[in-house]
This record gives C-alpha cells, structure tokens and sequence, in this order.
C-alpha cells in the first residue's frame, strides 16, 4: 500500500543520499578509512606525486558520475535544491563536481539526449534557485 511505496522511496531515496556522500567525500579526497585524529599529516610532496594527472583525453571509471536516466531528477534535487552551499574555500563545489561528472559520464557512455536533458534540467533547477 502506500505506507511500503513511501518506506520504498524513502530507502531508495536514502541510498541515493549515501552513495553522493561518498562520492563527495572520495571527490573531497577525504580518507574514510584513517581519520585518526592523532594522525601525522602527509608531505606535501608526497601527497602531490600520488594525485593522477587529469586526463581529458578519453574519461576513466574515477572521473565521472555514472546514473541511470531514471534517477536523473531525483539527483539533480538532491545536489541544487537540497544540498547546502559550503562556504570554507578549501572545499570543492560538490555540486559543480556532480553535474560536471555526470556530464561526462552522459557524454562518453550514454548518449547526447541524455546529456542534453542533465544540462538542461540542471540549468532550469538552477535558476529556480
């Protein structure tokens, strides 16, 4: 009935919720594994040699958003109605990062039409804002 469709979203709506927060947090480099407070932060020239160069050339499994077009309104509320803006300039814009992401994805293993309709639906939700 309609109480098992409502528990249905909403499990479904709460999975959506924790993969874009770990999504976030891999696109915020954060290590879920080690957040030892006592931790010892890495060299800077350690940690530099260990980041991969962007390649723009062709689109790698770690550098894109892969959605299914059926999930493409309820991840644009999420990430441009819902979520809130973070402020500290050492965070990455994790919207800007998702449509950016999905964009590629949409692009190099999808088609156009869906491209197109992430680009637009995301514009209109962004002006509404």
């Amino acid at each position: 009935g309609f109480s098992q469709d409502r528990f249905e979203e909403e499990m479904a709506e709460n999975e959506l919720r924790r993969r874009l927060m770990m999504d976030s947090a891999r696109d915020l480099e954060v290590d879920l594994g080690n957040v030892g407070i006592d931790d010892q932060p890495e060299p800077a020239d350690e940690f530099e040699e260990e980041q991969q160069e962007f390649d723009w050339s062709r689109c790698l499994h770690d550098q894109m958003f892969v959605f299914q077009e059926h999930e493409l309104d309820r991840i644009l509320d999420i990430i441009i109605t819902k979520m809130t803006p973070q402020r500290s300039p050492t965070q990455k814009p994790v919207p800007a990062n998702m449509i950016f992401l999905s964009a590629r994805y949409a692009h190099y293993h999808a088609s156009p039409e869906l491209l197109e309709k992430l680009l637009v639906t995301a514009m209109d939700l962004i002006n509404d804002v």
